[in-house]
C-alpha cells in the first residue's frame, strides 16, 4: 500500500477476537469495517456497524481451510 502512495494509517489489517472487533465497531474514529468469516458473525458485525453509522463490507460464509 505504501508503494502505491497510500499514506500511513489509511489501510490497516487487524486480526483479533470479539474484543478487538467490538472495539473497532464502537470506536468513533473507525469509519469502515471489512470482515471475512462466518455468516452469523458477519451479520452481527454488519448490524452493529450500521447502528453506529459505519460503512461495512462483511463477507460471510468464509472458511479457513
Amino acid at each position: 500500500m505504501k508503494e502505491a502512495g497510500l499514506p500511513d494509517g489509511v489501510f490497516n489489517v487487524i486480526q483479533g477476537d470479539k474484543e478487538a472487533v467490538d472495539a473497532l465497531l464502537h470506536h468513533p474514529d473507525t469509519a469502515a469495517i471489512s470482515f471475512v468469516g462466518s455468516t452469523p458473525i458477519a451479520g452481527r458485525i454488519y448490524k452493529t456497524a450500521a447502528k453506529h453509522g459505519k460503512r461495512c463490507r462483511p463477507f460471510g460464509g468464509a472458511k479457513n481451510r
